[in-house]
């Protein structure tokens, strides 16, 4: 047994210590922070109409590159709408990348939170995109989002919203307070508890215009002779929820047990007059205190 200096026993102890701090404070750096990796491309779309038929539609969709590797692979596929991307309670930052197989420059927003990154100008100085661009084609972009709230978020394209937004470039992001806890209380209010549920449903409502697909998958949108040349005559005729047209046919969608309470996450994506009386517990991550149901009118414009 050999005799140890306890001054320097003292100061390996000190540097062990420091160490673990420094491991722990690294760990907790990185729970609080989640990457999400996408990719925009074409694809087409088959829907079942209520009336039994079925068609194929041409439309642009994120997938979630899980593998990181650049390539829709595996089980990996473009959808619209895109993935649903749930980021975990105590987050504070989440970065997406973007790849773009797109055969115009696209983007990434998510409206209620905000991001780091100026927007994209034409040459005229008015403004092409809400967020820098991803180039078509393979290019990428990054896009960074602090200081994240609770909440249930519509993400979209913020270029050429119009279109690329009706293509089928959005999707939905959820962010919890806690396990099973969508809100949390209200600051400076004893009686609140947050808004605790047993279960959930998201519904995501959007449209079809399928002349307007059809005419951008074949480069003649925007030529007055071949093809509509914007959006102003917008006349979609497919109704989706959660990317499906239901039928008859269709099994009920799963909202828990009758006793408890179900949070109905709703999204909307489309141009359409949404109205229903139910009661709303928030909208872009600001929680409302509303005691009564009321009437919710809501026009959304695609893009906007």
């Amino acid at each position: 047994m050999t005799e140890q200096n306890p001054r320097r026993i003292a100061s390996l102890a000190r540097a062990a210590a420091l160490a673990l701090g420094a491991l722990a404070l690294l760990s907790s750096e990185v729970a609080a922070q989640q990457v999400v990796n996408l990719i925009a491309a074409p694809f087409n779309k088959s829907i079942t109409l209520p009336n039994g038929t079925a068609v194929s539609v041409p439309m642009w969709g994120f997938a979630e590159d899980v593998n990181g590797n650049g390539v829709i692979d595996g089980p990996e596929a473009a959808t619209a709408p895109g993935p649903r991307i749930t980021v975990a309670p105590g987050t504070t930052s989440l970065t997406v990348t973007l790849k773009n197989e797109l055969p115009e420059p696209a983007s990434f927003v998510i409206l209620g939170q905000e991001a780091s990154g100026a927007p994209s100008y034409n040459a005229d100085g008015r403004i092409r995109s809400m967020a820098p661009e991803a180039a078509a084609s393979g290019g990428t972009a990054s896009y960074s989002f602090s200081g994240l709230k609770p909440g249930t978020f519509l993400y979209e394209s913020g270029s050429h919203q119009a279109v690329q937004v009706q293509m089928g470039l959005y999707g939905a992001l959820t962010l919890d307070a806690g396990a099973s806890l969508a809100y949390p209380a209200a600051p400076g209010v004893l009686a609140d508890t947050g808004v605790p549920y047993a279960n959930e449903l998201l519904l995501l409502v959007s449209e079809i215009d399928v002349a307007l697909h059809r005419a951008v998958a074949a480069g003649t949108y925007g030529n007055p002779l071949a093809g509509p040349t914007s959006t102003i005559d917008f006349a979609p005729s497919i109704f989706l929820v959660n990317g499906t047209s239901y039928t008859t046919g269709s099994a009920p969608l799963a909202a828990g047990a009758s006793g408890q309470r179900t949070l109905v996450r709703l999204l909307n994506a489309y141009d359409a007059l949404l109205s229903a009386r139910n009661r709303f517990l928030g909208r872009d991550r600001r929680l409302f205190h509303f005691t009564h149901p009321f009437l919710y009118l809501h026009n959304h414009p695609v893009g906007c």
